[in-house]
């Protein structure tokens, strides 16, 4: 799921009415040591994915999707594929930590390790809406030049944290919501245990050109150093509308 809370993810000088239900969303998480939420993300219409996240000051965290594990100790990155059971190792550089934080699935945490996350965006207050006995502070946030996607925060104003999100496409091949909806969340620093990554048995280490090998490109020069790096023919398919 790339590219709807993504447009979202950039650093806070929000402008309109929103800006400061927005600016206490982002303090609130970027002050706290740690974060702790299994929620779910639907789109409507559809069945719901399960995610868990763990984050810790200063700079580990632990994203568990129904595809990947994601595990960021301090030094390193490791990426775990469920399906194939193989996981590739990364240097974590503090780009690549923020990094972690740009898919739709995970960009409403990116104020832990960002101060600024939604920078130029455009915030509008909505009216409060009461959910599951909370009265949430509510926000839009949008792209200056892209009103066709907008991201929808349901801010608790118990602790200024986000428990419900929603993701709104309003054109092309990816219209549609998508609902975030917490179902637990705790602002509490895990032990470093949490952040050790253990393979599964029988779990592969691979390097990230073998992990790529068997996918579509459509860089033909990128397909070939791939092919290169691991021994590899390369099958090219094309064709034209005449």
């Amino acid at each position: 799921m790339g590219g709807v809370l993504a447009v979202a993810a950039a650093a806070l000088v929000a402008q309109g009415s929103g800006s400061g239900v927005l600016g206490g969303f982002v303090k609130a998480l970027n002050q706290a040591d740690g974060l702790n939420s299994t929620y779910t993300i639907q789109k409507l219409g559809g069945a719901p994915d399960t995610y868990k996240v763990s984050l810790a000051k200063p700079n580990k965290a632990r994203i568990e999707t129904p595809t990947q594990l994601i595990v960021a100790d301090g030094t390193t990155i490791v990426t775990f594929d469920k399906q194939a059971n193989q996981y590739i190792k990364r240097a974590q550089t503090p780009a690549g930590l923020r990094g972690l934080f740009t898919d739709d699935a995970t960009s409403i945490w990116a104020g832990f390790f960002n101060p600024e996350p939604f920078k130029g965006m455009n915030a509008k207050a909505l009216p409060d809406k009461s959910r599951k006995g909370i009265q949430f502070k509510v926000v839009e946030i949008s792209a200056p030049d892209n009103q066709d996607i907008t991201l929808t925060l349901y801010v608790n104003p118990a602790d200024n944290i986000a428990r419900q999100a929603e993701m709104t496409v309003k054109s092309g091949t990816q219209a549609g919501v998508r609902i975030l909806d917490t179902k637990t969340l705790e602002l509490k620093k895990e032990a470093d245990t949490v952040f050790a990554f253990a393979p599964p048995s029988g779990a592969k280490e691979v390097t990230e050109a073998e992990l790529n090998s068997d996918k579509w490109y459509h860089d033909l020069d990128e397909a070939l150093r791939v092919a290169k790096a691991t021994n590899r023919l390369v099958f090219i398919d094309f064709g034209a509308v005449w």
